[in-house]
């Protein structure tokens, strides 16, 4: 699943092609993509529009478009398999399930194998509007976590992937930020304690910068919109390496799962 450091990638990569730039109309050879508003509305309002900026919100890419009568939002979420792919020829690539056409004569085609990524459109986002604190925003503090942890059972993992409480950590960097802070994934969260939860910020923060200056993490079907694969995966100490070898105690890299979800790490650190 593309998370915080794929979806900024795919932001940044597609402003200078997209800001100033107008939509002509958007075409969904999947109409499930569309979730709302109906496809008529949809039509009617987006024709013409000039796209004003790009931004981000956790896993959500924002697309802020002229005011013309009233503010007006698209939103996409690229949920487990999808990408943003830029396109200047006619042939669209396998696996296209929406295609906006801009005015000046390019396109850009929503990918998803999956089926689950999902287009929106209105003055805001009931699902943005949801989110917990940015990774970045000045306020993720420890004394932050500290607060979102306190008198919480579930394991530290399970909390930290709650998009209500933080918004945009996802599977991989969850385990590889818990292994750099040496915290077992399944340690009750109100366990912690501030020097632990202090290395946990840290950390958090450190490998979400890390994966975007990589330019996300290609493990499965995320690429940039150029085309080309992010190298974030390549560092990755245990994420998606069961098997591997610890590079730090030289132990093996286990895979359990917690909360549901396959979670990579070093029994012999994460005690």
């Amino acid at each position: 699943m593309p998370e915080l450091p794929e979806v900024e990638t795919i932001v940044s990569d597609l402003r200078p092609r997209l800001e100033g730039r107008h939509i002509e109309n958007v075409d969904f050879l999947w109409h499930n993509t569309l979730q709302y508003p109906s496809p008529e509305e949809f039509d009617k309002s987006i024709a013409g529009r000039k796209i004003e900026s790009l931004g981000r919100r956790g896993k959500y890419i924002l697309v802020n478009l002229d005011h013309r009568d009233k503010n007006i939002l698209m939103v996409m979420h690229l949920r487990m398999t999808g990408s943003l792919l830029w396109q200047t020829g006619d042939d669209l690539p396998r696996f296209t399930r929406t295609v906006i056409h801009l005015k000046e004569g390019d396109t850009l085609c929503f990918l998803d194998p999956r089926k689950f990524g999902k287009v929106m459109l209105g003055p805001s986002c009931p699902d943005v509007d949801r989110l917990g604190i940015e990774p970045f925003d000045k306020g993720f503090t420890p004394d932050y976590l500290a607060s979102l942890t306190c008198k919480r059972k579930t394991p530290i993992k399970t909390l930290i992937l709650d998009q209500s409480l933080i918004a945009g950590i996802g599977n991989m960097y969850a385990d590889e930020a818990l292994y750099d802070s040496r915290i077992d994934p399944e340690r009750a969260a109100d366990s912690l304690t501030d020097s632990e939860l202090a290395k946990l910020r840290d950390s958090i923060v450190k490998v979400l910068k890390k994966g975007i200056e990589a330019h996300g993490a290609s493990v499965s079907d995320y690429f940039r919109p150029n085309g080309e694969r992010g190298h974030a995966h390549e560092g990755y100490k245990v994420a998606h390496n069961k098997d591997g070898v610890c590079e730090c105690c030289g132990g093996k890299v286990m895979r359990k799962v917690v909360g549901q979800r396959g979670t990579y790490f070093c029994p012999n650190c994460q005690k």
